[in-house]
């Protein structure tokens, strides 16, 4: 993570460099298998909300361990990471001199996310927005 007094080029490639990462790993990972119920309905494999609380907020996570716990918790198709890539790196190219500050790496990454998540799936497939915040310690 950059250091509170990096600069702003430091602060920016961390968050470049966690959304690449977050892309790549959602690539390489294997989806889950869907629980089919006694009535022949098809579930997705969810994670109780609960068991996640003892964790710490955003800030207080390293970028590469929140990568690991987005991709844990979000429980979205590829595509939604690659998307939120693609929406940061956008955001850095076209405003070269916008001040990413470290304590904030991990929320832009967990907005480029949801966004991501909100434009590309359907929305039966989606949490309420409360949970994403849960999830992201926000």
């Amino acid at each position: 993570m950059c250091a509170q007094a990096a600069g702003v080029d430091d602060c920016q490639t961390v968050l470049r460099t966690v959304a690449a990462e977050l892309a790549a790993k959602a690539t390489l990972a294997i989806p889950a298998e869907p629980e089919v119920n006694e009535a022949g309905t098809i579930r997705g494999v969810f994670i109780d909300p609960d068991d996640e609380l003892l964790e710490p907020s955003a800030d207080e996570v390293a970028p590469k361990v929140y990568v690991s716990r987005i991709l844990k918790l979000f429980d979205c198709s590829r595509e939604v990471y690659i998307i939120a890539h693609v929406y940061v790196d956008r955001l850095l190219r076209k405003h070269p001199n916008y001040v990413v500050q470290a304590c904030s790496v991990n929320e832009m990454l967990l907005a480029s996310v949801v966004l991501a998540l909100k434009w590309h799936e359907e929305v039966c497939e989606q949490y309420p927005d409360a949970d994403y915040a849960l999830f992201g310690g926000v």
